[in-house]
């Protein structure tokens, strides 16, 4: 167990000590201070994905983002405009009209519609998976947003159900495959333990996964073929890699990257996992990685001169997203990465500023977040390929309600229909036109 502290907006893991529970989220935002974590999930993440964007802006923030994803992570984050627009400073205003005004042309145009969703009180929810008839899986946020519940969907985003407990409060569906089965974790009764999860159609609860020995278990992803990816803390508080079935429910252990934590965040259709971790010769920096089948060797990608690097998601083409830290800037900048040509590329987003890209589909088309300013501000992309294509969602979507702004753009499916955050907190469903 661990603490964070705040550090330029991002958290640090800080010294081995008790767990003070219900203190905060470790999401940007919060004031500089020696706080404790909250559940145990949340510290995986925390501590490797420090605030990802706004690590390198100004801490002028006043809301906490909400990544990936639970970070989100692992869930992605979203950030508001922070003052009325005559307010923000001139540059910043100019600076944002420069990027918008140098996006390309985009034929494509989108119809947002909110997402129904059950236990959506008004203090967020996140989707984590999509399949390709639009079937959503993720989680919306209790009252004190220290648990979510985790949901799941009917085709295009109708009729959200509960994914259900085990005991505890908390649940959140990570992945949803063609056949509608979804993954997750759940806690068990009091809430200090998490088990891997997953529902198939029609089950009348949640199959209870478990763990690899240790108090932390969720299921990050699904394919078709029912081959299920997911991270387990182990006795020694270390977290591996587990591979499970439909067929077999069986966790069984891969290791990691050979430091003392490795979090996958996705599988393709081939069983080619991706995601990120410390290894030996490095362990200050996070490298993103992918593995293999049958050996699961794991492979690091490197960087893009920066320190650090996290995959996203994994197309069944062997393109990864994520995101990497850049040399001198320091800033992050959303990457994609070709197997086959073992080449990592940085997206080239709008502005100076920091970009994260969160998921990719089976055409190479990709969607994300980007800094528009030096206030933090972040809204939704879409491109493909090389990125030349990129344009602001919030520019090509209708039916969004007045004032609202798509903040960022957490997965999309082969039919090209896209999950978005808006500034409103609540979740629109984006089809294409």
């Amino acid at each position: 167990m661990v603490t964070l502290r705040a550090a330029s907006c991002g958290w640090r893991a800080g010294p081995v000590a008790s767990v003070s529970r219900p203190q905060l989220s470790p999401w940007c935002g919060r004031p500089a201070r020696h706080v404790a974590v909250r559940p145990r999930r949340r510290i995986l993440h925390a501590i490797v994905d420090p605030c990802e964007v706004a690590e390198s802006i100004p801490c002028q923030r006043s809301a906490p983002a909400e990544p990936m994803l639970r970070s989100e992570f692992p869930r992605g984050f979203v950030m508001h405009l922070h003052a009325p627009f005559p307010l923000l400073k001139t540059a910043a205003v100019l600076a944002a009209i420069t990027v918008l005004c140098a996006l390309p042309a985009y034929a494509v145009t989108y119809v947002a519609k909110q997402l129904k969703l059950p236990h959506d009180i008004g203090h967020g929810c996140d989707a984590a998976g999509i399949n390709d008839a639009g079937q959503l899986s993720g989680g919306c946020y209790t009252e004190d947003e220290l648990f979510s519940v985790g949901f799941s969907t009917e085709a295009n985003g109708k009729k959200g159900t509960d994914l259900g407990l085990l005991g505890g409060t908390d649940s959140y569906g990570w992945g949803i495959n063609n056949n509608g089965v979804v993954v997750g974790e759940a806690t068990l009764l009091g809430d200090l333990i998490y088990h891997a999860v997953l529902r198939r159609p029609g089950d009348s609860a949640l199959t209870d996964l478990g763990t690899l020995g240790g108090d932390y278990a969720y299921a990050a992803g699904i394919n078709d073929a029912g081959q299920i990816v997911g991270v387990s803390t182990v006795a020694s508080g270390d977290s591996h890699v587990f591979i499970s079935s439909l067929t077999d429910n069986r966790l069984i252990d891969i290791g990691g990257m050979g430091g003392s934590f490795t979090m996958p965040m996705a599988i393709n259709g081939k069983g080619v996992i991706a995601g990120y971790g410390l290894s030996p010769a490095d362990s200050m920096n996070v490298r993103a990685f992918y593995a293999k089948p049958p050996s699961y060797h794991f492979v690091a990608l490197g960087t893009l001169g920066g320190g650090g690097s996290w995959a996203r998601a994994i197309s069944d083409k062997g393109l990864i997203v994520g995101y990497s830290k850049t040399a001198g800037s320091g800033y992050n900048r959303a990457f994609v990465y070709d197997m086959h040509s073992k080449v990592m590329r940085d997206l080239g987003t709008p502005g100076p500023y920091s970009s994260i890209a969160y998921d990719v589909n089976s055409h190479g088309q990709i969607v994300g977040q980007y800094t528009r300013d030096d206030r933090g501000t972040t809204a939704a992309f879409v491109c493909s390929g090389d990125c030349s294509d990129f344009v602001d969602l919030n520019t090509v979507a209708s039916g969004l309600p007045e004032g609202a702004m798509l903040n960022y753009a957490r997965v999309i499916n082969k039919k090209g229909q896209i999950v978005a955050k808006g500034s409103d907190k609540k979740l629109y469903l984006l089809t294409p036109q």
